[in-house]
């Protein structure tokens, strides 16, 4: 999960993306020892990326492009 931190949390250095809720459940999500709450935690912020249509786009480089 830290990766995707970094990359969506408007604290990471990734897309630059905001969304107080969504920070606010990432810091909640990790602060929670308890493995029923924290499940619950990480699906309603999966549920508050997929509502804000949050997209994390990945390139791969063929062998091609390198050349």
């Amino acid at each position: 999960m830290g990766r995707v931190l970094h990359l969506v949390s408007s604290k990471g250095r990734g897309l630059y993306y905001k969304n107080e809720k969504v920070d606010q459940l990432f810091d909640l999500g990790r602060s929670t020892m308890d493995p029923a709450a924290r499940k619950r935690i990480y699906a309603d912020l999966a549920r508050a990326m997929v509502e804000d249509a949050t997209w994390m786009q990945f390139h791969a480089a063929t062998l091609k492009e390198r050349l």
